[in-house]
């Protein structure tokens, strides 16, 4: 009899705790965080530093520096001449100083210019796996940049489009980073973070979508 009665009650306990993992949680942001931990899967398969003209670059660069140079020297110019025209001597020597400096910033920034871009725009191509049955709209990834010896430089928040995704499907996908400062032995990597603080959520679609 009691051991009947045992069995009643482990199959009361093991019918709960199959209603409470098939309910889930009920609320939507939890939800949301839930299905991204559970069911979906980042990998970084490569990247490269994307191709550019480095001539049309360095034109460009150099035009915009030469504007922004002849703009300081002209404004600095009509400083002077305002500074002769009230016969303030003081006044003169301050303004040619200024056009001194200004003259100074856009030779050394015309120089930067012309000797190439200094930042590099990355590609990363990412394989994003799904297994779960309600794919969300999209996955909020990080990617961090790390030098040689592991330590941090910067990171960056990446939004990835998985709707429509099917049960065990692989997802290639890729994106750009621009303005990177790449040197040699840095190295990146992309995750799904698993526990996303509270106060960064308004930098997560999927979760900012998820909130009443």
């Amino acid at each position: 009899m009691s051991s009947s009665r045992s069995s009643v009650a482990l199959f009361a306990l093991l019918l709960l705790v199959v209603t409470l993992v098939a309910c889930g949680p009920t609320d939507p942001v939890a939800k949301v965080i839930q299905e991204r931990n559970q069911n979906y899967t980042v990998e970084l398969t490569g990247w490269f530093p994307k191709k550019v003209d480095v001539l049309d670059a360095m034109v460009d660069a150099a035009s915009d520096a030469t504007a922004d140079a002849a703009e300081g020297i002209e404004d600095a110019a009509a400083d002077v001449a305002d500074a002769v025209a009230e016969g303030d001597a003081d006044a003169v020597g301050d303004a040619l100083a200024e056009g001194a400096d200004a003259l100074a910033a856009g030779a050394e920034e015309i120089g930067e210019a012309v000797t190439g871009p200094t930042t590099e725009t990355i590609v990363f191509d990412v394989a994003v796996i799904y297994q779960g049955r309600n794919p969300l709209p999209g996955v909020t990834v990080e990617v961090a940049h790390v030098d040689s010896t592991q330590t941090e430089k910067e990171t960056w928040l990446e939004y990835l489009e998985t709707g429509e995704m099917r049960t065990g499907e692989s997802r290639q996908t890729s994106f750009e980073i621009a303005d990177v400062e790449l040197v040699e032995g840095d190295a990146f990597s992309v995750t799904l973070l698993q526990a996303v603080p509270a106060e960064d959520y308004a930098e997560y679609p999927e979760i900012v979508a998820a909130q009443p």
